[in-house]
């Protein structure tokens, strides 16, 4: 029986002090967890939207494979962020330990506003994407 896969866009970003540091790091606990892993190079991009006048995110963007369900990748997910100290008490935060979002799901864009941000763009060039 073959194992199906599925395709992952994410973004990966803090605007913690040491978020060079934490987007690093979750990156290579990612290409841990998934053999089929490619991430962009980490940048800077200024914080947007509800987040804006916050400071400055490092950001991330990869793509994956896997076995997992959608809802059992974004608990992963969930789990890691609270790993990194992230709270989500439904309060905004000026300060994201990690941010992990799930982008596109094979081949469905799940987050449009995000596809149309400067920092998903960086990293889907870097990335070849786009």
């Amino acid at each position: 029986m073959d194992i199906v896969l599925s395709q992952a866009l994410i973004s990966i970003g803090s605007n913690f002090p040491d978020r060079d540091d934490r987007v690093e790091r979750a990156c290579e606990e990612l290409k841990e967890l998934f053999p089929v892993f490619e991430s962009s190079s980490k940048y800077t991009t200024a914080a947007v939207g509800r987040c804006a006048g916050q400071p400055d995110y490092c950001n991330a963007v990869a793509r994956l494979s896997t076995s997992l369900s959608y809802d059992a990748l974004k608990a992963e997910f969930k789990r890691m962020e609270a790993e990194y100290g992230r709270v989500h008490d439904g309060s905004p935060a000026a300060l994201v330990p990690l941010d992990i979002d799930i982008v596109v799901w094979n081949g469905e864009v799940l987050r449009p506003r995000d596809m149309q941000q400067e920092y998903m763009r960086i990293g889907l060039e870097m990335l070849h994407l786009i």
